[in-house]
């Protein structure tokens, strides 16, 4: 999943004998987020994702719900619009690849807690890029939010970020290195102005034990570089998750394991065990979580001319911007 600069450290975990195991990222809300994201994970030294996209993917619930999900791209499945979960519902994954079934724990939907606010800080954060083996110190924005927790409830809370970046870049500038006496100009039409639609790698978790029914302010969740993110306007939306104590221990080790590694897509350095098994053979290892949550969000927008703390340079990019990963030139709606 995802940045070209983005908050994603280098890989240094290294293991000769990694083998390819299943990988389930799903999320199942009471917003129109809801996704399945299915791949496996490869050898250290594979250098592409592999994705699973002729699966058949649905969820169920106690109350007799069933909801399929229709692949669109590269291993990931999005249900149809009006699918929603409902509060108080138990909800289980199910999906069938190939000759194997597996399914997920059921899952109950929680009540959500209100996001108070979103706000931002100026800060220069070393970020890793990818195809560098060194971070970089790149300025840009924290951002944080502030919530009130319910009192006399053990509370967990998972946070998620999707942004909608505008970019323009420089087609005319193409040089193509693929030809018989390459390097040379070749200068294309189309197209200079995007926007790109990206998920966060963010797996931000908190529980209540020492802030049980206060207010917790400045909870930072998540960093945006200038560069790129932040050369037009960037609509952020925060996603705040109502999870259980599973989910919780889940995604801590997640988040501790990302900033050893980057993603937890990349090859693990340990095992990590979630709430998805294969229906007919339980010792099947298969990473990932199926999560059910009542979500609360609140969005930003942010925009270059706005930016007080610093000039922010031209995004150099001399190509077709539809080369971006996610990119489109459809403007988004109410843009």
């Amino acid at each position: 999943m995802l940045l070209l600069p983005g908050c994603v450290d280098p890989i240094e975990f290294e293991q000769e004998d990694q083998q390819e195991h299943l990988v389930v990222e799903a999320t199942f809300s009471n917003l129109d987020s809801s996704y399945v994201r299915l791949s496996y994970s490869q050898p250290y030294r594979y250098p592409f994702n592999k994705f699973e996209e002729n699966a058949t993917v649905y969820i169920t619930s106690e109350a007799g719900e069933y909801i399929p999900f229709y692949h669109t791209q590269s291993g990931l499945y999005k249900p149809e619009a009006e699918a929603r979960a409902q509060i108080g519902h138990t909800y289980q994954l199910h999906l069938q690849i190939g000759p194997n079934s597996y399914a997920s724990k059921q899952v109950k939907v929680l009540e959500p807690v209100p996001i108070d606010s979103v706000y931002t800080e100026f800060a220069e954060v070393e970020v890793g890029i990818w195809g560098a083996r060194e971070k970089a110190l790149m300025p840009g924005y924290k951002f944080f939010v502030d919530y009130t927790d319910p009192g006399g409830l053990i509370n967990f809370y998972r946070w998620s970020v999707t942004s909608v970046i505008e970019v323009y870049t420089q087609p005319w500038d193409y040089i193509d290195y693929s030809c018989i006496g390459c390097p040379r100009p070749a200068p294309k039409d189309c197209c200079a102005h995007c926007w790109i639609y990206e998920r966060a790698q963010l797996y931000k978790v908190q529980n209540d034990r020492l802030s049980d029914g206060r207010k917790t302010i400045h909870q930072e969740l998540h960093f945006v570089p200038f560069e790129r993110d932040l050369q037009a306007k960037n609509k952020i939306t925060i996603y705040q998750h109502a999870i259980s104590e599973e989910a919780y221990n889940f995604f801590k080790v997640v988040e501790q394991q990302q900033q050893r590694t980057g993603t937890v897509f990349d090859p693990p350095p340990s095992q990590l065990k979630g709430n998805i098994y294969n229906v007919e053979n339980e010792d099947e290892q298969v990473i990932g979580f199926f999560d059910a949550s009542a979500v609360s969000k609140k969005e930003i927008i942010i925009n270059r001319k706005n930016i007080k703390e610093m000039n922010v340079g031209e995004y150099v990019y001399p190509d077709d911007c539809r080369e971006i990963r996610n990119a489109t030139t459809r403007k988004p709606e109410g843009w």
